[in-house]
């Protein structure tokens, strides 16, 4: 992926978006990292506050915006769905 700062690039937190399911409430994200050797994305958020709930379902989406190591545009958005663990 192309990752050099500008808005098609894979470390711009605009890329990325992430929210509750039910609610579509938007979880601020605080950081992005990209190791090109592995092609590997790390996105940071909090998870200490009242928005993140144990047994609730997220989605993160990662735009469609994003340009590949060929500078070619991805084809569409790409929504992932997940569930947190519930502490009980």
């Amino acid at each position: 992926m192309l990752a050099d700062g500008t808005p098609h690039a894979v470390d711009r937190l605009e890329n990325y978006i992430l929210r509750m399911e039910s609610t579509g409430y938007g979880i601020p994200l605080t950081g992005i990292s990209y190791d090109s050797g592995s092609y590997i994305t790390t996105i940071t958020f909090d998870n200490t506050g009242a928005d993140w709930l144990p047994g609730t379902d997220y989605v993160i989406i990662v735009r469609g915006n994003l340009r590949n190591l060929c500078n070619v545009l991805e084809p569409g958005d790409v929504i992932l769905h997940f569930r947190t663990v519930d502490g009980s």
